[in-house]
């Protein structure tokens, strides 16, 4: 599946309104029968854990933003799972966006490490006894 680039309504906001900064956002969509509690392992490995895969990418030695986070919402009659970033103010929205598409085609090619599916089990469990 590749990431599909639409244009961001944030960076027309941007331009015309002081203050605003620009977000990007992708998304999955999945069929409500295809949801498993490996959704919310994905979900907390690109999520906004300092830890997460997502967060080290954007956050990590060259900041190309100020915030991360994946939600997952499953529906009546589907789920999505989307990805969103807060830019920050001295990145440009392309670099930015390469970034976090590179970071969407690694998890495909380079699947989650052991140590990284046991972080994530745990921070899942925390967050579903915490609900």
């Amino acid at each position: 599946m590749e990431p599909v680039r639409r244009p961001p309504l944030a960076r027309a906001c941007h331009r015309h309104q002081d203050g605003l900064r620009p977000e990007l956002c992708l998304g999955f969509g999945f069929p409500i029968d295809g949801y498993s509690p490996a959704m919310d392992l994905l979900r907390v490995l690109v999520g906004n854990y300092p830890s997460s895969r997502l967060w080290r990418a954007l956050r990590g030695d060259d900041p190309a933003a100020y915030m991360v986070d994946a939600d997952l919402r499953v529906m009546s009659d589907v789920g999505r799972l989307s990805l969103y970033v807060g830019l920050a103010d001295v990145v440009e929205p392309e670099r930015a966006w390469r970034r976090l598409v590179d970071v969407v085609r690694g998890l495909c090619s380079r699947p989650p490490t052991d140590g990284e599916l046991r972080w994530a089990r745990r921070v899942a469990r925390l967050e579903m006894t915490r609900r």
